[in-house]
C-alpha cells in the first residue's frame, strides 16, 4: 500500500497512463477541423501537438493497445 492505494500496481498504472495518450489522440482530431491554418499561433500548437502525440505513441508503443 503506498499513500492509501491498494491493488494497483504501476504496471497497471502505465497501461492506463498509455490509453490516455491514445485519447488524447482524439482529442488532437476532433480539434483539427476547428483550427484556423492561416493563424500562425494555431498552426503552431496543432504542429508542435501533433510532433509530441507522435513521440509519445512511439515512445510507448500505443499501437500495441490496439493490435492483438
Amino acid at each position: 500500500m503506498r499513500l492509501g492505494v491498494t491493488g494497483y500496481s504501476f504496471d497497471d498504472c502505465m497501461i492506463d497512463y498509455r490509453r490516455a495518450v491514445l485519447v488524447s489522440l482524439v482529442y488532437w482530431v476532433e480539434g483539427y477541423p476547428l483550427f484556423d491554418p492561416n493563424d500562425a499561433r494555431s498552426l503552431a500548437l496543432f504542429q508542435g501537438w501533433a510532433d509530441r502525440l507522435a513521440a509519445a505513441a512511439d515512445d510507448l508503443s500505443l499501437e500495441s493497445l490496439l493490435l492483438p
